[in-house]
């Protein structure tokens, strides 16, 4: 099977299209089949309450299989409904004839209504012996006889046409005049590429005058990225690749490279049972390669949530259903999803079978939450086209990189403890060093309260707050407790791009309210505060308009009696993707919320100030309640940092205060190690040199390729559901394994009961629907309606084929 059709195929297709077609009624049957005439009278009128769903069946009466209609009912106490041959002895025929209300089938509530023609077919059918097929779709196509119609030598071009032609001459007309080349471009174009052709395309066919021109423009056509696009555009939209997070918040989702490879597989005409098989299971192929990985993205294409309050086995259950649903109507055209509550009341499909499906899809390490990220895992990295092979080698000399520092820093141990027995100030890192910070924190003994704030504000500490000093990280620490203590300007929170900034403070203590605020005590000026409730961080952030525009705390309090270092960070060039954030010792504990939610561009009138607010006379106001908080070394950087830069911020400031500790812990002495090797170590800052040449270059790769989601199958136990009742998450019944409908041919032999057994199972030659439903998908496209009209239900409710 291949993807889209080709050539002199396709054309005849489309040239087809240009006949006058008019249908008639066809001539009377020798005999009735049951597919074409029986079974949508009774799938319309019988079904619904005598058909597969056992759940709401009536009168113990099943009539869509032979052996239920023609056979005792109960316990052979209720007649068979159906005697084949005799349809005065068949209580079915006695039921819908019945004048009575109270007898009468269909019952006057249903609404439904026999007419005397369906009566009498039904009355025909049984006579002649109520012979049942399988729903046609289940059946394996047979290839027809083409038929020789005279009518077709002087046209037909193809088999397709023979056909056109057989019913144009049953119905006594000629084919239509062949179609102007400008017209027939403008069709062919538009179906394969989704827009017109140039002026320059109608001039060029218009003149072209060789037999095959036609075919050549479907092949140019064929060949354009255009024609790649439009078609992936059909298929994106079947498999519901524009799903964002959806049922929580509509973030953005990193999954355009599975869009980029559809589009490549159209390009190249990959063979539709390779892209299927990819899709479905390209992370379970032997030797997976990057572009399968991506391929099974086609999985990650569903609406997730991480809504606070979301039950996690509820999400894992809806997440199930819907892949089974989407690659039912996908690849096999059933409505699959009716069954998830009950039996399938119309398809042979039960509720096990459903849910012998589900166990396909809920055995994978996706969790339940998306943490509203736009990648959450599992994901890949998928570098540039142009990229690809340096890509690999770079990752395996960064490796190897890591593994020289590794290496070195054991051979070094003997050099790092005669260090730590003479250390008394920290080197500082290189000034280049990009990927490991660099910060002046080393100063010299004593220097802790000379650091504290600028020098216009040391004047406002009272000889009762340096009394009160503790000993902190860096020397003597000031107590800070509703002081009128101004430590700078008013620093704004502007979102332009140019105005980033982090400031940072070590703190001992949990009192509650502002610790380092731009604030006015009224707060109905636009402003900032860093504050502390009960030793719980927070951050506020308002434009003065209103109430609270973004308020956060933390979960959890500082340790009261041990130091700590928060981190406020602002970073407005990244601001779109990110929050305003509070880290404490480099954790993130508190934030602004989501940026969306963020006010605009915040100008604070008010100074900068610690422990209190800017009271309505100029002093403070509103200041610390409920206990005192030491502070020491508050420092302003004209920089954000991100998640990972604050974790390393926080290891270089715990590094520094465990250089002055009397007795260090082991995470002190982890800290100095790292330290060492970092940046006292020549022959590491060597080898960690080259690595940032590496990691330099890893990140320029980076930042032209991009994240996609993929599946990852789990790799513990095997894959199971449980049936739910009524399709609840939390009435789990009998549990089943992974497997297939057991009216579709059986599970291939020997396959992996996973994703990739039933995507083989799905493009099997045994397989009735696979290649039924896709041909009719592309018949559809270009022709407006498929052979099947509902292309989404090949079921017994949908639509007769044109041409089975």
């Amino acid at each position: 099977m291949r993807l889209p059709l080709r050539g002199p195929a396709l054309a005849l297709a489309v040239l087809s299209a240009g006949c006058a077609l008019v249908w008639r009624a066809p001539a009377p049957e020798a005999k009735i089949a049951y597919n074409e005439r029986i079974q949508p009278l009774l799938a319309e009128n019988c079904f619904s309450c005598h058909g597969p769903d056992s759940s709401t069946r009536k009168g113990k009466l099943r009539l869509d299989r032979f052996k239920d209609a023609t056979s005792p009912r109960g316990d052979g106490d209720l007649a068979a409904a159906i005697v084949p041959g005799k349809p005065e002895a068949s209580p079915l025929i006695e039921r819908i004839k019945s004048r009575d209300q109270e007898e009468r089938m269909p019952p006057p509530e249903s609404h439904k209504t026999l007419t005397p023609a369906d009566v009498a077919l039904l009355e025909r059918w049984v006579a002649e012996g109520a012979e049942y097929q399988p729903h046609w779709s289940l059946l394996a196509p047979v290839r027809p006889a083409v038929p020789a119609v005279p009518l077709a030598r002087d046209w037909a071009r193809g088999p397709v046409d023979q056909f056109v032609a057989a019913k144009l001459a049953d119905a006594g007309l000629r084919p239509s005049s062949a179609e102007a080349p400008a017209r027939l471009l403008r069709r062919v174009t538009l179906d394969l590429t989704g827009l017109p052709p140039t002026p320059e395309e109608i001039a060029d066919f218009a003149r072209d005058g060789r037999p095959d021109a036609f075919e050549r423009v479907v092949d140019r056509l064929l060949a354009s990225d255009a024609c790649a696009e439009h078609l992936a555009r059909q298929w994106l939209d079947a498999v519901r690749y524009a799903d964002t997070h959806g049922i929580h918040i509509d973030n953005y989702r990193s999954i355009w490279p599975y869009r980029d490879w559809v589009i490549g597989a159209f390009k190249r005409n990959l063979p539709f049972d390779q892209f299927t098989v990819e899709q479905m299971a390209g992370d379970l192929l032997p030797g997976a390669t990057l572009d399968h990985k991506v391929a099974s993205g086609y999985n990650r294409c569903l609406s997730t949530t991480s809504e606070g309050g979301a039950i996690a086995a509820e999400y894992e259950a809806i997440y199930a259903k819907d892949r089974v649903e989407t690659m039912s109507t996908v690849w096999l055209g059933l409505t699959t999803g009716c069954a998830a509550c009950h039996d399938h009341k119309f398809d042979p499909v039960s509720q096990k079978d459903f849910y012998a499906l589900a166990a396909f899809f809920r055995h994978n390490t996706m969790p339940a939450m998306d943490g509203n990220q736009s990648d959450t895992p599992p994901t890949v990295f998928v570098p540039a086209e142009g990229d690809r092979s340096r890509w690999d080698v770079l990752q395996a000399e960064i490796a190897r990189g890591r593994e020289g520092l590794a290496a070195r820093a054991k051979e070094g141990e003997p050099e790092f403890q005669a260090w730590l027995k003479g250390v008394s100030t920290l080197p500082l890192l290189p000034s280049d060093r990009t990927v490991r910070l660099s910060l002046p924190l080393n100063e010299p003994d004593g220097a802790g309260l000379a650091a504290l704030v600028p020098a216009a504000a040391r004047s406002n500490l009272t000889a009762d707050a340096v009394a009160a000093a503790r000993p902190g990280p860096f020397g003597p620490a000031p107590r800070i407790s509703g002081l009128d203590l101004v430590a700078g300007a008013p620093v704004p929170f502007l979102r332009g791009g140019a105005e980033s900034f982090s400031l940072l403070v070590w703190i001992e203590g949990t009192p509650s309210g502002p610790l380092v605020s731009c604030l006015d005590a009224d707060g109905r000026q636009a402003g900032w505060e860093l504050f502390l409730e009960e030793g719980k961080p927070g951050l506020l952030v308002t434009d003065g308009k209103g109430p609270i525009n973004a308020r956060g705390v933390a979960n959890a309090a500082a340790a009261p009696g041990r130091w700590h270092h928060l981190l406020l960070n602002f970073d407005s060039a990244t601001l779109r993707s990110r929050t305003i954030e509070v880290f404490l010792d480099g954790r993130s504990v508190a934030n602004s919320s989501v940026s969306a939610h963020l006010p605009g561009d915040v100008r604070p009138s008010a100074p900068l100030r610690l422990g209190s607010r800017h009271g309505a006379d100029g002093r403070a106001a509103a200041g610390l309640t409920g206990g005192a908080v030491w502070v020491q070394d508050m420092r302003r950087f004209q920089r954000g940092f991100t998640a990972a830069e604050a974790k390393t911020l926080s290891d270089v400031l715990d590094t520094h205060a465990a250089l002055r500790a009397a007795q260090r812990s082991p995470a002190q002495l982890k800290a100095l190690h790292a330290h060492f090797f970092a940046a006292a170590d020549e022959p590491s800052r060597w080898l960690a040199a080259d690595l940032d040449r590496l990691l330099a270059e890893d990140d320029v790769l980076r930042a032209r390729g991009g994240v996609t989601l993929v599946m990852e199958e789990n790799k513990e136990g095997e894959p199971f559901a449980h049936i739910l009742k009524r399709g609840e998450y939390n009435l789990p019944g009998e549990k089943v394994a992974a497997d297939t409908p057991s009216a579709l041919p059986p599970f291939p032999a020997g396959a992996p009961r996973n994703r990739l057994g039933l995507a083989r199972w799905l493009v099997a030659p045994e397989n009735p629907l696979t290649a039924r439903v896709t041909v009719n998908r592309a018949w559809q496209h270009v022709f407006g309606t498929g052979l099947v009209e509902s292309s989404g239900d090949f079921g017994v409710t949908g639509s007769q084929p044109s041409h089975p």
